[in-house]
């Protein structure tokens, strides 16, 4: 039986791909836009390209959906190349932030259309639409215009039509760009649950680093044109490879530092070198804001700076501010905030504490 008359799944088998880009290279005249970009992922996997604009995060997504051709390499789904076949043959669904909805029709025809592309009849289109919609908790809205609907269950609706036709590969390019705050962060929890029932194989493009820690398996950090890193959002977060992804990935706070004879210095600080770090090291210390505690008592012989507190932002569970430290110039801390304790003031002196255990060491 043709996929496309096969009985309506209930969207709960795995069905995700897996993917190879192999050295691929794209090139606008003489200006490169991806550098032998070469990644493997694995079947059901949900994978974040990171990166700023110009990175390349989005070449290398639209070489996948076949709209550019790549200057050199290949790309594989599920061990078959894919580099010369239409965008149409390539069965992966799409969601990008503009929506791209069709305006004259209602929301059911909408998420209907990719099936009736591949001749899927009248009934049973409706049919799987109004299950797609159901899965994305718009169960009902079918006889509504794109119009009528707020963004998020705009976005909703590009998501039950990207996935209505069952792709093995899901693609989905800054789909939360024109969303507020509250309705991303909502709908970063719709696109991972939709992903988990029908298990198919997720590439997601943002810039926002926020969205990528949140939602991905694996996070691929990009810049001009190249991989920075690659790992899971924890393993980015703590370990990252470089000045780059520790900056672009939350905020870092960075100390010049140098080894001998065991003993690290910076900012002033004589202590015991970690283990891992070999002799005659020499670059820079990578801190986060929260790896730093104010003192209020004995620091048990941990590391510290001194300074004063001056500027403080309010987040709610959170304090995050700026200290001027004597020989480390100025540095973030985001601090929790404790019921019945004292909170950060502007001005008062300030010692900060840390763990070496904590920083990443980047050369150079």
């Amino acid at each position: 039986m043709h996929p496309a008359f096969a009985p309506a799944r209930t969207f709960s088998e795995t069905i995700g791909a897996p993917i190879s880009f192999q050295a691929i290279g794209k090139r606008y005249g003489g200006v490169p836009a991806l550098h032998e970009f070469s990644l493997d992922i694995a079947a059901g996997e949900f994978v974040t390209f990171l990166g700023p604009s110009g990175s390349g995060k989005t070449t290398a997504l639209n070489i996948l959906a076949g709209f550019i051709e790549p200057s050199a390499g290949d790309v594989l789904i599920d061990g078959v190349s894919i580099t010369r076949l239409p965008t149409e043959k390539r069965n992966v669904g799409m969601v990008f932030q503009s929506y791209s909805l069709f305006p004259h029709m209602d929301v059911r025809d909408n998420v209907a259309f990719p099936l009736r592309m591949r001749g899927v009849p009248k009934a049973e289109r409706h049919a799987r639409a109004e299950q797609a919609l159901a899965m994305v908790r718009l169960a009902g809205y079918g006889d509504r215009k794109p119009q009528e609907l707020s963004g998020g269950q705009r976005q909703r609706v590009a998501c039950a039509r990207a996935v209505v036709f069952e792709p093995r590969v899901l693609l989905m390019d800054e789909p939360l760009g024109a969303l507020d705050l509250k309705l991303r962060e909502a709908m970063q929890d719709e696109i991972r649950e939709v992903q988990r029932r029908i298990g198919c194989t997720v590439i997601y493009v943002t810039h926002d680093q926020g969205e990528a820690l949140t939602m991905s398996d694996r996070i691929v950090v990009m810049n001009e044109g190249r991989i920075e890193q690659i790992g899971t959002p924890a393993a980015i977060y703590d370990n990252p490879s470089n000045a780059f992804v520790a900056q672009f990935v939350g905020e870092t706070n960075f100390l010049t530092a140098a080894l001998a004879r065991g003993r690290l210095t910076f900012a002033g600080v004589d202590a015991p070198a970690p283990a891992r770090l070999p002799e005659g090291w020499r670059g820079r210390m990578a801190l986060r804001p929260e790896h730093f505690t104010r003192v209020v008592a004995e620091t048990g012989g941990a590391p510290t700076l001194s300074g004063r507190i001056d500027d403080i932002a309010f987040h709610g569970g959170s304090y995050r501010y700026v200290v001027e430290t004597e020989k480390a110039g100025r540095v973030i801390v985001q601090e929790q905030r404790r019921h019945g304790s004292d909170g950060p003031v502007v001005g008062a002196p300030v010692t900060l504490k840390f763990s070496l255990e904590r920083a990443a060491f980047l050369e150079g």
